[in-house]
């Protein structure tokens, strides 16, 4: 009997769509007096691509990191990160630490361009890549997710 329960609760699971998606914050004391709040989600590209995209906060930041797998992309540094939603359109520059520049990785200073976004419509993001830019669209339930991460610091920059 209980196998059956176990049967029907799986397949009630399984028809209805899964379980709802836990929120992926993490939060790591970097060191004494330094939090790192950190989100991470995997994005597919307009060409199928699959991008690991790291939203992290630290005091006075809040970075998009994109990274795809090696030799799949070049992101073109220092181009800036554009994002769309709801009619608005803004530009994150790239923050990628200078010198350390990897091929399949880009990085996104969203202090600025965040808070004129909606919070309940999916973003579009276009990535400069080499040859002709890509883009990713973050998901509704990301984008609240990232905002959540981000409104700590938003209220820090309000006058």
């Amino acid at each position: 009997m209980r196998n059956l329960l176990v049967l029907i609760l799986a397949l009630v699971v399984w028809l209805s769509g899964g379980l709802p998606a836990a929120a992926s914050l993490q939060t790591l004391e970097e060191s004494p007096g330094q939090v790192l709040v950190q989100s991470r989600h995997q994005l597919r590209d307009d060409r199928q691509g699959v991008w690991q995209a790291i939203l992290f906060a630290r005091e006075g930041q809040l970075n998009l990191r994109l990274v795809s797998f090696p030799g799949q992309y070049t992101v073109r540094h220092p181009a800036p990160l554009t994002v769309e939603t709801a009619g608005i359109r803004v530009s994150a520059p790239d923050n990628f630490p200078k010198g350390d520049a990897v091929p399949n990785v880009g990085q996104f200073d969203l202090r600025e361009a965040i808070a004129p976004l909606p919070r309940n419509r999916p973003w579009i993001l276009t990535l400069p890549v080499a040859g002709a830019a890509t883009t990713l669209t973050v998901p509704r339930e990301v984008v609240l997710e990232w905002q959540d991460l981000a409104q700590p610091l938003l209220k820090t920059q309000r006058p």
